[in-house]
């Protein structure tokens, strides 16, 4: 019987000689099929709510109807005939209806704005179209005697990188039993209830990424701001070729996430709730499920990096998790083992 985390790194190393367990910590690998993802729900959630605007003019009656995307619930929406709509009973996501999938508090809408904002708070550089002249009056917006630091041209060069990042993938050791392991904790991962919100997978219609997208706002470029859009096909890519698809051929997105923010504490336990400050108006201890592909390689882990084992994380969940967390910790040490031996074939191949 394996001991809980205790399938060491050098197992993965073997399988690739190009992998490294200390390579794999960017959570980018496999965004450009997250933000797709997020457009189509998005689309969606407000295709249901301007129905709902619709039959309540026709019916002359309030309607109410639920929102879900791809399968996963988001509340419900109530219109009434005077076109006032009631957003009460929203549930992980804004009242816009559009799903902002990444960061871990899901605040970020696109690959564009997660660049324009990371080269601003991490590496001093303003993107013009954000703190160039349009909007602050200046091109050196940081008196740093820089002036257009970067261009919406560079910021498109990013995207285009960052979108076209192949996808994490499931790859199982060869070490004696990790395979029968790995395939009891796979089960077992369903049965404790992880997959109510680390979905194995959602479908998304189509591998054709524009930039900017649809759904930014001001400060970052979208669609209605050019005259066209820059079109990658990802489906052209080799590693794509190879991701499943379902019955109606629609790509199958093993990304173990739902796209949708949890809370993430309980009385009992609140270990996550530890932020000092809340994130465009998204309380502390309100999270967006953290897509578990690549998690094989992307130790330690919580959005403070402060859990080193995958047991510890699991544990920590409160909540909307917690009862997933209770199964997990009532189950023997080799259900649990083996759940942990399936996460660590999660893994990010370069």
């Amino acid at each position: 019987m394996f001991a809980s985390e205790g399938f060491e790194s050098a197992d993965f190393d073997s399988l690739d000689p190009q992998f490294s367990s200390e390579r794999g910590t960017n959570h980018l690998f496999g965004a450009g099929l997250v933000e797709l993802l997020a457009r189509e729900m998005s689309d969606e959630l407000q295709s249901i709510r301007t129905r709902a605007l619709s039959e309540a003019r026709s019916s002359g009656t309030t309607v109410r109807l639920p929102l879900e995307a791809k399968g996963v619930d988001f509340g419900h929406v109530s219109a009434d005939p005077d076109g006032s709509v009631n957003l009460d009973e929203l549930d992980g996501i804004d009242t816009d209806l559009v799903i902002r999938p990444f960061t871990q508090k899901g605040v970020m809408t696109s690959l564009r704005q997660f660049t324009i904002n990371a080269l601003n708070h991490h590496h001093g550089m303003q993107a013009d179209e954000r703190f160039g002249p349009r909007w602050t009056g200046s091109d050196d917006f940081d008196g740093d005697g820089k002036s257009a630091e970067i261009s919406s041209a560079d910021v498109s060069a990013l995207v285009a990188w960052q979108a076209t990042l192949l996808a994490p993938v499931q790859l199982i050791p060869a070490a004696s039993g990790w395979a029968e392991a790995a395939a009891q904790g796979e089960t077992s991962f369903s049965d404790f209830g992880c997959t109510s919100c680390h979905r194995p997978a959602l479908p998304l219609e189509t591998l054709s990424f524009t930039d900017p997208g649809p759904f930014d706002q001001a400060g970052t470029l979208n669609d209605g701001q050019v005259s066209a859009s820059a079109i990658y096909d990802i489906a052209l890519l080799d590693w794509a070729k190879s991701l499943p698809r379902d019955e109606d051929d629609r790509v199958l997105v093993p990304l173990f996430g739902d796209l949708k923010r949890h809370m993430m504490t309980d009385n009992q336990i609140d270990v996550l709730g530890n932020e000092l400050l809340s994130q465009r108006f998204v309380d502390r201890n309100i999270f967006m499920t953290a897509e578990l592909w690549g998690v094989g390689s992307t130790q330690p882990y919580g959005h403070r990096n402060d859990f080193t084992t995958l047991d510890e994380i699991i544990l920590a969940h409160g909540g909307n998790g917690r009862e997933a967390r209770d199964a997990y910790a009532a189950a023997s040490e080799s259900e649990k083992s083996a759940l942990i031996a399936f996460l660590k074939t999660l893994v990010i191949v370069p």
